[in-house]
């Protein structure tokens, strides 16, 4: 898979093809957009957020021990 610069309805985009497809296309390898691309997605930032403490630990600091341990 390589990207190409195309102007599609006078829009100027990128596109990933084959060489089959960019070669139906009429497409030249001086339409290449630097180097190949591979088929990889980017790794998404972690947004869940640790526990600041354990959940057991912080219900018995915010409400005292547990009935059955008194």
């Amino acid at each position: 898979m390589k990207a190409y610069d195309v102007v599609i309805n006078g829009n100027a985009t990128t596109l990933l093809l084959s060489d089959a497809d960019a070669k139906a296309a009429g497409l030249t390898p001086a339409d290449v957009v630097g180097a190949t691309v591979e088929n990889k997605a980017h790794a998404p930032a972690n947004k869940a957020r640790k526990p600041a403490t354990k959940r057991a630990e912080a219900v018995e600091a915010a409400f005292g021990p547990k009935a059955a341990d008194e």
